[in-house]
């Protein structure tokens, strides 16, 4: 058994999809990969019965919204790699997403009463909803600092001060690494040249046998949103809702650009 675990602790709308198809999914097959995306991962702190130890026992590499601290004491040595953004582009990101989905399935993350078919059209107003809706706070709302502090990654959590200052000193251990989405270039290749992740296990096939493992949204092509999509009084609310993240991010690229920026 190999005693180092490569674990992705994927946050959602970072851009950490990259990393997986440009790296990950061409260094490790899926046979030693254990996936780690499904709600019986997700919503816990630590790994329970969701994984068979036997499926842990062989693996190399680990994918999943799982936080940093997961696989701890397992009998491994987990290395957690994480792809942050900046908490507006992250909304944004999230916004296009669920403007680009089916009528039924957007209308299950807004307010009751909202009409999901008419602000499938309209950035602004459907932000506004998802704002306002108890849904989205599970999965996008300062979601850097739950998983960064160890705290399950699609539980609505209240989160405070001491919480941040927890994932702040977790972003300097040893076993974390944290990169911003506009310097994945470099960290992939600081992965590649200081770790040895992926030197001489670049598979032929790249990609082919890999399932869609961050299931059917993939396959929907998201609308592109930027800032000057929706108004300043929106920007000043998803950076409000989002706090502890904005300061999360701040101190991230303080030390991601510090390391390969």
């Amino acid at each position: 058994m190999t005693v180092r675990l490569l674990v992705h602790a994927h946050v959602p709308h970072c851009g950490a999809s990259r990393l997986n198809r440009a790296l990950f999914f061409r260094s490790y097959s899926r046979g030693e990969t254990l996936l780690a995306y499904d709600e019986a991962f997700c919503r816990q702190a630590r790994m329970g019965g969701a994984a068979p130890a036997r499926a842990l026992a062989t693996a190399r590499l680990a994918l999943g919204h799982v936080p940093y601290g997961y696989f701890d004491g397992l009998g491994r040595w987990p290395l957690y790699v994480s792809v942050f953004d900046d908490p507006v582009n992250r909304f944004l990101s999230r916004l296009g997403e669920v403007m680009a989905m089916p009528g039924e399935e957007r209308a299950a993350l807004l307010p009751e009463g909202a009409d999901a078919d008419a602000l499938a059209g309209d950035p602004e107003a459907l932000a506004q909803a998802l704002l306002s809706g108890p849904a989205e706070r599970k999965l996008l709302l300062n979601a850097m600092t739950r998983m960064a502090a160890g705290m399950p990654a699609l539980v609505p959590v209240r989160l405070d001060r001491a919480d941040l200052a927890v994932a702040k000193a977790n972003l300097s251990r040893a076993n974390y690494l944290v990169a911003l989405r506009e310097d994945l270039p470099n960290f992939q290749g600081y992965l590649r040249d200081v770790l040895g992740i992926g030197v001489g296990q670049q598979r032929a096939a790249g990609t082919e046998g890999w399932p869609q493992v961050l299931g059917g949204a993939q396959l929907r092509r998201p609308v592109k949103l930027r800032p000057g999509d929706v108004s300043a009084r929106t920007i000043s609310r998803i950076e409000a809702a989002n706090d502890l993240d904005m300061h999360l991010h701040e101190a991230a690229a303080m030390a991601a650009h510090a390391a390969w920026g």
